[in-house]
């Protein structure tokens, strides 16, 4: 039934989708109910979409944030490993700054 979705066949889903909007715009009655059901599901997607890019920065500036407070601790890490100095049993006394 859906084979030229399952086989990633664009231009038939598109061909499709404008000739199935091209009909359903020429029948413009209120009574029409399929057209009413995808104009509200198009409202229904527009607004989960709205509210979607509401909430993005939050999540890009708490990726950010995650980003750089790992960061933090590896510098931190790092800097404590130089400022105690080398194990004295240590094979690799030259490379103080590996993990």
């Amino acid at each position: 039934m859906f084979t030229s979705l399952d086989n990633a066949n664009l231009m038939g889903v598109l061909c499709f989708s404008v000739i199935l909007g091209l009909v359903l715009s020429a029948f413009r009655d209120e009574q029409n109910v399929v057209l009413h059901v995808f104009v509200c599901l198009s409202n229904t997607l527009m607004t989960a979409t709205h509210m979607l890019l509401w909430f993005a920065p939050v999540g890009l500036c708490s990726a950010s944030v995650s980003l750089v407070l790992q960061g933090a601790a590896e510098l931190q890490v790092r800097f404590t490993r130089l400022i105690a100095g080398p194990p004295l049993y240590s094979k690799d006394k030259m490379n103080l700054l590996s993990l």
